[in-house]
């Protein structure tokens, strides 16, 4: 602006127009326009030359009266920035009048100084910019390295497209340009921090990060996609719980981990013996199901009545055979056996307990006998004074 200012009073100054009242001959009026049918702002409409230079200034619409002494009056119309044009009064009068753009004197008169403005700077995201006179703007010349967290690139430098990109780096929060390369200056979580990376976020998920873990039992550690250390393993005989390692050794083994490790299905509690990559290996048997017993050299449920048990008990007078803790005893004893509770044993009748009394007339004496597994008192003896015995006994 300042430079078409000057072009303008340099206009005004040079040109001896005298703004004043022509001598009174004809009055002609027009418009004067540009090549778009614009009105041109405050033109000159003048004719005569030298000191004898007669004229008037158009108003802000280009509209203007002009009194000559004839209509061959030759007239020449000026306006800033555009070319002059000579016409004879009459072929002006009345007419709208359109004149030419003067190249040279806008582009010698548009300011090419891009230092004062500031608002574009910033909304350009640049430092410096430059004029470019093809474009008639200013562009950036230079872009902010760092401005509210963001790095700024100049692409097409030079040129009428020339503009500030913003830094575009995976995982940045911040970013910043150093020796004209975008690098960030912070990033998000997952990442490690910048500073160690040469300025580039660069992913950690999955890396080691068993420094971070304070357990000396801890293996392995690895970050997760969120950027945290977790814990994956501890060494043989502890778990992973949480971010520690719990032991796992003499802990109660669950039933079915039980069953599968020992391959006993009889198997109802036991401890773990054997922990490996957080996974149980083995277990020891510490109780049976019911009618089974534990065998710590086999670690193995043995069944307590066995086949060969029962048949020992039975050959002993068992009749019905129970499990006593960890012992197969007899529940009951065949006829002819008395059942010893404490012992769980069958033992055969004393003589003592194979005597009886008969209820039958005249006995005198008698014993239990076993006929078809049920007892029976028989006679022995009768009074012979007034009875004889008759029959085998059972019968008599």
């Amino acid at each position: 602006m300042k430079k078409i200012l000057f072009a303008f009073l340099m206009f005004v100054c040079t040109t001896p127009v005298v703004f004043g009242a022509a001598p009174r001959g004809i009055t002609i009026s027009g418009t004067i326009v540009n090549s778009d049918n614009e009105p041109i702002e405050y033109p000159v409409v003048s004719y005569g030359s030298g000191a004898d230079t007669k004229g008037q200034q158009a108003d802000l619409n280009g509209k203007f009266t002009l009194d000559v002494p004839s209509m061959d009056t030759v007239v020449t119309i000026y306006g800033m920035g555009y070319q002059s044009k000579t016409l004879k009064a009459s072929e002006l009068n009345g007419q709208i009048v359109a004149l030419k753009d003067d190249k040279q004197f806008l582009e010698a008169s548009v300011s090419t100084d891009c230092s004062t403005q500031q608002r574009t700077k910033k909304e350009l995201h640049a430092t410096q910019l430059e004029y470019i006179k093809s474009a008639d703007k200013c562009v950036p010349k230079i872009c902010a390295t760092e401005e509210n967290g963001k790095g700024y690139l100049l692409e097409n430098g030079g040129t009428a497209n020339a503009k500030c990109t913003p830094c575009k780096i995976d995982g940045a929060i911040t970013t910043a340009v150093k020796d004209n390369v975008c690098v960030a200056t912070s990033c998000q979580k997952q990442y490690y921090d910048p500073a160690t990376k040469n300025g580039q976020c660069v992913s950690k998920v999955g890396e080691d990060c068993l420094s971070e873990i304070r357990d000396q039992n801890a293996t392995v550690a690895k970050y997760n996609d969120r950027g945290n250390c977790d814990l994956k393993s501890c060494k043989d005989g502890y778990a992973v719980k949480g971010q520690s390692c719990d032991p796992q050794i003499d802990k109660a083994c669950p039933k079915s981990t039980l069953q599968s490790v020992t391959g006993d299905k009889n198997a109802t509690s036991g401890t773990i013996t054997s922990f490996v990559n957080n996974e149980i290996k083995s277990c020891k048997i510490t109780a049976c199901a019911n009618g089974w017993r534990v065998n710590k050299t086999t670690n193995k449920c043995d069944q307590i009545c066995t086949p060969d048990a029962i048949k020992q008990l039975q050959n002993a007078g068992a009749n019905e055979t129970k499990v006593d803790g960890d012992k197969c005893v007899a529940k009951s004893c065949r006829c002819g056996y008395t059942l010893n509770q404490s012992l769980g044993q069958c033992n055969k009748w004393t003589t003592a307990e194979e005597k009886c009394e008969p209820k039958s007339a005249g006995a005198t004496a008698g014993k239990y006998v076993c006929n078809d597994e049920k007892q029976v008192c028989t006679i022995t003896t009768c009074d012979t004074k007034n009875y004889d015995m008759v029959g085998d006994g059972i019968n008599a």
